[in-house]
């Protein structure tokens, strides 16, 4: 819980709670604030719900097309139950900012006397603060307080004072607003990932060898629904999960998805670079058989993998090949 600091006082301005001291609060009580962000996301977290709730019709039935399914109840259910809580809660999420009106001495020195751990602490061997600004947009559990310090230098005049706190407000704003938007986003498609793997990819009981059939349906299938419930260009989406991340020094040319080096075998460090490009190499594989292919054949392919229990990995190759005579066999290998 929240403690204000000794000798301050919680002030109300528009709606949001400004901290200071008892001789600044008349000077906090007659700012009058126009803030409007210049920056708006593109997508906010109540767009995204509301988009997604006038496209579920659409969604359920595109789902369970691409994923070959007979019928659409389990996509249903599973959006449902998962999915659409997560993006709800989102959209409600509402993290209390409190703003911290003080000189750089007086922050140090309410710091210093204890005030503020954890997000605000004093480094003894720097004499300086250390601050944790970042805010909170997680739903796993009730928002914390987030204490962001105004600070301004001693001696400042009201009016400048006055005016840094509208500049703190407008950019915190601003931040928490994007933040919003990109967690609902980022949840969006992680939703949509896991919706895939339970509903369509579990039931095909993969061998290892077959694996990049799943990675690659997974990513290429949520960019399609992502893209169609917030219009963030597809081709953009592929571009970024089908090439090599810069930072990471394990290549997808090096993977061989026919026989992927077990985890067991690699450092622990090592693990999440390879995992990382074997799903960039998988969703590289898959979209472009797709696009060669047809995206309706998705659901052939994953109706016929269903039915037939390939084998193992060039078994699967086999029957998309069959489906639209293109060999992807030597794209699954591992090359200099």
């Amino acid at each position: 819980m929240r403690v204000v600091p000794p000798g301050f006082v919680a002030v109300d301005l528009f709606g949001r709670e400004v901290l200071c001291l008892s001789d600044d609060a008349q000077v906090i009580r007659k700012l009058v604030i126009d803030i409007e962000s210049a920056t708006r996301p593109t997508t906010t977290a109540l767009d995204l719900i509301t988009s997604y709730q006038s496209l579920k019709p659409a969604l359920i039935k595109t789902v369970t097309a691409d994923l070959g399914l007979d019928n659409p109840d389990a996509v249903t259910a599973w959006l449902d139950d998962n999915l659409e809580p997560q993006l709800q809660a989102l959209a409600k999420l509402d993290p209390p900012v409190v703003y911290l009106f003080i000189d750089k001495p007086g922050l140090k020195q309410i710091v210093k006397a204890g005030w503020g751990d954890p997000q605000f602490r004093y480094n003894k061997v720097a004499d300086d603060i250390e601050m944790n600004l970042a805010l909170d947009v997680s739903t796993d559990h009730p928002p914390d307080d987030a204490v962001l310090p105004v600070v301004y230098e001693t001696g400042t005049g009201d009016t400048e004072r006055a005016a840094l706190l509208e500049k703190t407000i407008q950019e915190a704003e601003d931040k928490l607003a994007h933040g919003l938007a990109q967690r609902s986003i980022e949840m969006l498609q992680v939703g949509l990932v896991q919706m895939i793997a339970d509903v369509g990819i579990k039931q095909l009981d993969l061998k290892r060898d077959q694996l990049w059939w799943g990675m690659g349906a997974a990513g290429m299938l949520s960019t399609k629904y992502v893209a169609t419930i917030t219009g963030i260009s597809r081709a953009e989406m592929m571009e970024a999960i089908t090439h090599d991340f810069p930072r990471n020094p394990v290549k997808m040319a090096r993977v061989d998805l026919l026989n992927m080096t077990s985890e067991s075998d690699l450092r622990r460090d090592v693990i999440p670079l390879y995992l990382d490009a074997a799903r960039r190499k998988s969703a590289a594989v898959v979209w472009n058989w797709s696009q060669q292919a047809g995206e309706r054949r998705i659901g052939e392919a994953f109706k016929a993998i269903r039915e037939k229990k390939p084998a193992d990995g060039i078994a699967i190759a086999a029957i998309l090949k069959d489906l639209s005579g293109e060999d992807i066999a030597a794209k699954l290998v591992s090359s200099p």
